[in-house]
Order: structure tokens, then C-alpha cells, then sequence
């Protein structure tokens, strides 16, 4: 027994960088254990599917997070109806609109995301969305921040007809958009945050010659590794991933579904040598 003290709760990276997080946070007793228990309401109504705990003992110190029910009952349908989890795709990267931004964007509003970037032939280019436009609602429902819409987005079924209400130069208009599956995306394949605090794109004929990597190699080059990162003594920018836990990195989308939670075991390119490396990802 406890109360649910927020909903909601995201950017926690309990499910890492790529998760969809919308959790319950409640002081009910959740322990090692309990994931994928019910946490019901007081009239025994199913309201969430206990996930994961904040603990410095490894028992519970009062802050649980639940999975909603209904976020669970939609990858339930699309698992027996598809086999699979579809998620829809909208082919944008955004950030949280804040008042700074509201201003220097010329509006009133302070809620919203913010289009950075638009990826070409993905489904926000062809219905006419553009870098700088804010998106306040999307298919009626109200946005608050990116990650509502990164929320809204991924639970609506690929090929559904959606309206997007922008805000574009201080002016308001509703644009139709035909999602895509984020499976199909072209983006999963793009370079991006592969491990905390590292970048990691697919090779292509410039990164080759760039880094003077010989054609019979292949795999993901590390683009970028922060000073900061856990992984700073181990991986380097140049660095061709191969191989992660014996199974090929044949692209960016492969290298981040081959790793697993504990000590991951890399077969890498470097400086014209081959070789074995460990990464944890926790």
C-alpha cells in the first residue's frame, strides 16, 4: 500500500537513452522481485506493471515506478496482432521550449517541443513540417515537452493520419501526417549517443578515407567520446566496432540491439590493428 506521488515521470534512463518512460512514481512497497507486478488501485483496478526501483541497499527506500496500464495494454495488441512492437515514426529531432526560446522564437507560449532538425523523406518533410516550428499539439492532444511528444508519437500504430498544430513564425496551423514504423526509419541508422557519453555513425566512404580504415573492415566508427564518459579509457573517436558479444555491428541500429545489460564483450579496429575490448552498460 502507498500513493502514487507523480505521474508522468521521464528522463530517468532506467530503460536507457532510447526508452519510452511515462512512469507512475509511487512509496508502495516495490522490492527485487516485483517487475512486472500489478500495482492496483484501491477498488483492485489494474493501474500499472511495477518496473524498477531507486534504491542505495537494493530494497525499497520508497520510490517506485510503474509502467501505466494502458501504455502496457498498447505493447500487449501490437505484440499478438503484429508479433512485434510497432511504434510510429515522425522523422524529428526536438527539445523542451522554454521561455528564453518562446521569446526568441516570437511567441507567448512556454509549452511545446521545438523542431531542431527534420530528417528528409521521413513523414514530418513530406507533410511540410520545418526546423523552428514548435509543436503544441499533436492529433488533439495537448504537448507539453518533448518527451509527450515522443510519447504520443511512438504509441500511435505506423500509417495512422495524424493532425500536428505548430506554431511557425508566431503564427498557428494544423498539418496532416501519415506516421511511418520506426523500424523502417531511416534515422534508426543515423549516428547518435550509442553508449553514455559516446557517438557512433555507420562507415561510409568519407569516414574510410578520413580514419584510413581498409575496405575489408566493417562495422560502426565511434565518432565521439565525451571526457566524461565511463567509457573515455576504453573507446576512442576512429575506433571501428565490429563485432559486439560475437554477433556482427553491421550498422548503428544492430550495434545498439546487441548490447546487454552487465559486461559486453567488442571486437574492434584501431590504428591498423585488431582487438578485444569490455564495456558494462548498467
Amino acid at each position: 500500500m502507498g500513493i502514487v506521488s507523480a505521474t508522468g515521470r521521464s528522463g530517468l534512463n532506467i530503460l536507457g537513452r532510447d526508452g519510452f518512460e511515462n512512469f507512475i512514481q509511487t512509496d508502495a512497497s516495490i522490492n527485487p522481485g516485483n517487475s512486472g507486478g500489478a500495482l492496483i488501485d484501491a477498488e483492485g483496478r489494474l493501474v500499472g506493471i511495477n518496473t524498477a526501483i531507486i534504491s542505495r541497499t537494493g530494497g525499497n527506500m520508497g520510490i517506485g515506478f510503474a509502467v501505466p496500464s494502458t501504455m502496457a495494454h498498447s505493447v500487449l495488441v501490437s505484440l499478438v496482432t503484429t508479433g512485434r512492437v510497432q511504434r510510429g515514426f515522425l522523422g524529428v529531432n526536438i527539445s523542451d521550449l522554454n521561455a528564453d526560446m518562446a521569446e526568441a522564437f516570437g511567441t507567448t507560449e512556454t509549452q511545446g517541443a521545438l523542431i531542431q532538425e527534420v530528417v528528409e523523406n521521413m513523414p514530418a518533410d513530406v507533410a511540410g513540417l520545418r526546423r523552428g516550428d514548435i509543436i503544441v499539439r499533436f492529433n488533439n492532444m495537448r504537448v507539453r515537452n518533448a518527451n509527450d511528444l515522443r510519447l504520443a508519437v511512438g504509441q500511435t500504430p505506423p500509417g495512422s493520419e495524424t493532425s500536428v498544430e505548430i506554431i511557425r513564425r508566431g503564427e498557428r496551423m494544423t498539418l496532416t501526417v501519415n506516421l511511418s514504423d520506426s523500424d523502417d526509419a531511416a534515422v534508426a541508422n543515423s549516428a547518435g549517443e550509442w553508449v553514455t557519453g559516446v557517438d557512433i555513425a555507420n562507415l561510409d566512404a568519407d569516414t574510410r578515407e578520413a580514419h584510413n580504415i581498409p575496405a575489408n573492415v566493417n562495422g560502426v566508427i565511434v565518432t565521439q567520446v565525451a571526457s566524461n564518459s565511463p567509457h573515455a579509457r576504453v573507446l576512442r573517436p576512429g575506433m571501428v566496432i565490429i563485432e559486439i558479444n560475437d554477433r556482427p555491428a553491421t550498422d548503428v541500429r544492430e550495434a545498439r540491439q546487441l548490447l546487454r545489460r552487465g559486461a559486453n564483450k567488442l571486437y574492434v579496429f584501431q590504428r591498423g590493428s585488431f582487438g578485444y575490448l569490455a564495456i558494462r552498460v548498467n
